[in-house]
């Protein structure tokens, strides 16, 4: 590494849509001299490829069953 810092964007889908498209546009557009844009997603979807597709590093962690089960608030979903 050239002394760039690493900055990650968390996802918790990888669906497309317009907050989405925001940071792709935000991370495609970092100094890469001065930043390594990753992108982490909790799920599968085209966001995970329109984001290697800018050259942005991807990730996909999975869920436990349990965790995803669970909504960002903390109370159960359906």
């Amino acid at each position: 590494m050239n002394g760039a810092r690493r900055v990650v964007y968390l996802s918790p889908t990888a669906q497309l849509g317009g907050a989405e498209q925001s940071l792709l546009d935000l991370a495609a557009a970092l100094d890469r001299g001065r930043y390594l844009p990753g992108l982490v997603c909790l799920d599968e979807g085209p966001l995970l490829a329109s984001a290697a597709r800018r050259g942005i590093t991807v990730e996909r962690v999975a869920m436990p069953h349990s965790f995803a089960r669970t909504s960002l608030r903390g109370r159960r979903s359906s």
